[in-house]
């Protein structure tokens, strides 16, 4: 009898610490990523703010670059060689701008998935959540200083060369204006002072927008991801401690409760997969055609093409690192 009392009051014990739990152990992850899309209103600000109208407009708002190079290459036919950095600038806004489009389509499904990765009450922050924590804010770092150097070179390098641009222009009698990202169409004549500064402002605030916006989605998926990774991780950790649980009763609800919250994980995944397709099926519309700009470009020395290839070739470490991750865990 003794023994039977012990053991719900060993029940009631551990259901009352789950109920504080899941009042106190919630965990705003990915806090640091989601700052810059918050700023750009990509990101809701509170609670049930479900307001994309802004964000919608700073999006169009820095689309100018994309509709102003694809205008030059249709209205002016340039399809050459020699414009390469039109059609390059075309692309990389195209997918850029398809990729975080996609991302404000499935805002709502992303949201969630970050809300059911930030509750821990159910077991608590795995053992190792601190450690990994720390690696994925270094990775970010590491991501947002390669970002701040291909996006700076993308607008800076071409003001830097602009009289080398000059010196081709004038031997192979073209009419291209320097100092710009990419020559675009406008109802107006920007060759000269101030227009020209317009439009390069205007091109700089696109490529800010759009790569800045487009490089750190990115990256709050890949790092829902490693989150993900964490759990399945804790799930390993966790069956030994109810497999060395002496009380029945205690052993069999937490094994309910590990149950389901392996469906809950794999329920997290199939979120994952149907929510972000869309936005990674960028990669099937542009990189072939990215790719093979850059070769061009890159050997006729366009140097803002330099500074796009800059990101594809920085993440590789962390692709890396986080495929090493996988087949550890695998």
């Amino acid at each position: 009898m003794s023994k039977r009392i012990t053991s719900v009051l060993l029940m009631l014990a551990y259901k009352t610490n789950i109920l504080i739990l899941s009042a106190i152990m919630r965990y705003a992850i990915m806090k640091r990523s989601l700052r810059f899309l918050t700023l750009m209103r990509l990101w809701p600000k509170a609670e049930g703010d479900d307001s994309q109208i802004l964000g919608c407009f700073i999006l169009l708002s820095s689309s100018i670059l994309l509709f102003g190079s694809l205008g030059y290459l249709v209205v002016y036919g340039k399809f050459g060689t020699n414009d390469i950095d039109a059609i390059e600038t075309t692309t990389s806004q195209f997918g850029v701008i398809y990729f975080v489009v996609c991302f404000m389509v499935k805002r709502n499904e992303v949201i969630r998935i970050v809300d059911l990765l930030s509750d821990f009450s159910t077991f608590g922050l795995p053992r190792f959540f601190d450690e990994r924590i720390r690696k994925l804010n270094f990775l970010l770092l590491y991501c947002i200083i390669i970002l701040t150097i291909a996006t700076g070179g993308v607008f800076i390098c071409p003001i830097i060369f602009s009289q080398s641009c000059e010196k081709v222009n004038q031997e192979m009698n073209r009419t291209k204006v320097c100092g710009l990202v990419t020559n675009i169409w406008a109802p107006f004549s920007y060759s000269e002072y101030p227009m020209k500064q317009v439009v390069i402002f205007l091109e700089s605030y696109c490529c800010f927008v759009n790569l800045g916006c487009a490089g750190f989605v990115s990256f709050i998926y890949v790092e829902s991801m490693e989150h993900l990774i964490i759990r399945i991780e804790q799930l390993k950790d966790l069956f030994s401690d109810i497999a060395n649980e002496d009380d029945i009763a205690i052993r069999q609800h937490k094994l309910k409760e590990w149950v389901e919250y392996h469906l809950l994980i794999f329920e997290i995944g199939k979120m994952m997969s149907d929510t972000y397709r869309y936005s990674l099926s960028v990669i099937v519309f542009c990189a072939g055609i990215l790719f093979g700009c850059i070769g061009v470009s890159t050997m006729q020395f366009v140097e803002s093409s330099i500074f796009i290839s800059i990101p594809l070739l920085g993440m590789v470490p962390i692709y890396c690192y986080l495929m090493c991750d996988v087949s550890i865990f695998a």
